[in-house]
């Protein structure tokens, strides 16, 4: 009986201390993804994060942003302004899937954190990359918040503390049982 009572102890104890581990699982991911950006470690980098997955969040959100911005813009006007707003979509739309496959890479990611530009496409440099004010974060200090949205989602939401206080959102899935990858960013 004694024998009994110290392996269910020890088995209670294991199951715990798996379940304690597993829910610490993406602060530990999360850890080492800051740690490999402080560092520069590109390699350490590309393992917490799904590249296409990401580029693909963002090219949506861009576009979506670029549509509601021309449809704002031609609110009640006329068929002329109709028209060269939607000269303007086909014109930006290559320019941010351009500019998201060259920041959202390895190679981006590498000429970032060495502080530089990454190399952009012809017909890019010089300014004529999509403005992304809305993403660019003010400077201020952020209030950051990480949670579980559920069991395979895990989500920092970085909230600027200056006005108009807008969002940022990293969200992380389950890659396996005990690691996670960055894979897609929601914009304010």
């Amino acid at each position: 009986a004694m024998f009994s009572k110290t392996a269910g102890a020890w088995i209670g104890s294991a199951l715990i201390g798996g379940g304690a581990y597993l829910a610490a699982t993406p602060y530990i991911s999360i850890n080492q993804f800051r740690e490999a950006l402080e560092q520069r470690d590109l390699p350490a980098i590309e393992r917490h994060v799904d590249f296409p997955s990401v580029r693909e969040s963002l090219k949506e959100q861009l576009k979506a942003k670029l549509i509601e911005e021309i449809g704002r813009r031609s609110e009640g006007s006329s068929w002329v302004n109709l028209g060269l707003g939607a000269l303007g979509y086909a014109i930006a739309e290559p320019m941010i899937e351009a500019a998201v496959n060259v920041y959202v890479s390895p190679a981006g990611m590498k000429a970032l954190i060495a502080g530089t530009e990454p190399a952009m496409p012809e017909g890019l440099q010089s300014g004529n990359a999509p403005s992304t004010a809305q993403a660019t974060p003010s400077g201020s200090p952020a209030d950051v918040q990480l949670s579980y949205k559920t069991p395979n989602l895990f989500v920092i939401s970085a909230r600027d503390t200056a006005p108009p206080h807008q969002t940022i959102k990293f969200n992380f899935e389950r890659s396996n049982l005990v690691d996670w990858k960055l894979t897609s960013i929601s914009l304010p």
